[in-house]
């Protein structure tokens, strides 16, 4: 936070506040976070080597102390098979429930001191199956760390193989996700 000091040079301006006295204010900072999501494809077999990377970012300002969301997705209808069904024999009222798919991060972040940002993060990376049920996967995380000001620092990722090739050797193939954020102090 930054510190707003107050020279009260005449009387008056409050009970507590003599003549020249100092009274400290702390206002808060705003906290630029910047999150990158790098997501690298790859499949390896015998003579051949393929790969694919794309990158998202996302940043946010936020008050220090203060918490904020971004989502990018769509609201999708959400039913499941027993529902349908018990809807069907008249059990349940018709009804849909709509869930929020996408790509949503929430962070909260600090000035902790000594070019320290501590930030706490939650990204959540959510998609509709191909099972046929409607169902809907989610990738989530959350941390909190201290960071240098405007320093990078990876805080996770996971990689995904398919389970056949992985237990037979043949090749690998799969996908890759890392999440780096950067917090910058911006006023």
């Amino acid at each position: 936070m930054h510190k707003l000091i107050i020279l009260f040079l005449a009387l008056g301006f409050g009970a507590s506040t003599a003549f020249g006295e100092v009274q400290t204010i702390e206002t808060p900072r705003n906290i630029q976070i910047v999150v990158e999501m790098r997501q690298a494809a790859f499949q390896n077999r015998p003579g051949a080597q393929t790969t694919s990377q794309s990158t998202q970012t996302q940043f946010i300002v936020v008050m220090e102390g203060m918490e904020g969301k971004i989502f990018v997705g769509e609201k999708v209808p959400y039913v499941t098979y027993y529902q349908n069904y018990l809807r069907q024999e008249g059990y349940l009222t018709s009804s849909i429930t709509f869930r929020d798919v996408g790509t949503s991060l929430i962070v909260r972040a600090k000035v902790v001191g000594g070019g320290q940002i501590e930030v706490t993060l939650t990204p959540e990376i959510s998609y509709q199956t191909q099972d046929g049920f409607g169902s809907i996967a989610v990738q989530k995380m959350s941390t909190s760390v201290r960071v240098p000001e405007g320093q990078p620092l990876e805080i996770g990722g996971n990689i995904s193989r398919s389970e056949f090739e992985s237990n037979f050797y043949r090749g690998a193939s799969g996908q890759a996700l890392q999440i780096v954020l950067t917090p910058t102090i911006v006023g």
